[in-house]
């Protein structure tokens, strides 16, 4: 049974191949700023979880996630790559290539099962964060997500067992802090190959997620669709790990650990 209404999906579906159109004009005229690059991504998301609930084929989905994780991709490489034509250096805006930006386009490449895209992108993450202000929690967490990508096991865990270890006994209770919590839970799991522990950071990262499902998420397609969920889902089955039961907000159609289109 669907999740929602078909023409609830049909009608996300336009709004956001509308909103990518337009921002794919500025891209094509050589007006668009920088940020340009992240709107289309958010919207190529958008586009990529209705087309799931509106019940198109998974390919279609997984391609408007891996359009979205590509801009991401692009937005790193417009600031850090020196050898590229889009280069901008210091005119690079920073909200651009924010930590929650690299997660973003992280869960992209993973909602997508694209996993060397994933590690592309990964290692455009700077070792430490462009804004001073960025909590250790989300400093942590995107860098433990791009180490486990690029194989390094140890520096993961560390930045994991960082944030666990600061909330050891006494677990926030709500906030991004709660968020992030649970996230790390999910993936040392992933880390220490233990199902247990990746289940149950995905059953409180869920029943985080409950409150925005039912708050600023409502009516939208991620009110039944968690991105973080989907990408730790796939990750874990990547690594060998099991999604147990039945999570919320984590539908089993989008989970998947084939090989990424060429």
């Amino acid at each position: 049974m669907s999740l929602v209404a078909k023409e609830d999906a049909r009608g996300w579906i336009e709004i956001a191949e509308e909103r990518i159109k337009l921002r794919q004009e500025r891209l094509d005229a050589g007006t668009a700023k920088h940020l340009t690059w992240v709107g289309r991504s958010e919207w190529q998301m958008s586009l990529g979880r209705a087309r799931f609930l509106h019940g198109d084929p998974l390919e279609q989905v997984h391609q408007a996630f891996r359009d979205a994780a590509r801009g991401i991709e692009t937005s790193f490489v417009m600031a850090y790559d020196e050898d590229s034509p889009l280069f901008l250096g210091r005119r690079a805006e920073p909200s651009a290539v924010s930590e929650t930006t690299a997660i973003n386009g992280l869960n992209a490449a993973l909602m997508a099962a694209d996993f060397e895209l994933a590690r592309r992108l990964a290692r455009w993450i700077p070792p430490t964060p462009n804004d001073p202000s960025t909590s250790e929690e989300t400093r942590h967490y995107v860098r433990g997500l791009k180490h486990l990508l690029l194989d390094a096991p140890a520096e993961a865990r560390a930045h994991v067992g960082a944030t666990l270890k600061r909330y050891e006994g006494k677990p926030p209770k709500s906030g991004y802090k709660r968020n992030y919590y649970t996230l790390a839970q999910a993936l040392a799991g992933i880390l220490e190959g233990d199902d247990e522990r990746f289940n149950e950071g995905l059953r409180l990262q869920a029943e985080f997620y409950r409150g925005l499902a039912q708050g600023e998420n409502a009516d939208t397609a991620e009110e039944h669709i968690c991105d973080h969920l989907v990408a730790l889902g796939n990750l874990g089955l990547r690594h060998g790990r099991q999604v147990r039961g039945d999570i919320p907000f984590l539908p089993r159609g989008l989970l998947g650990t084939g090989p990424a289109p060429g």
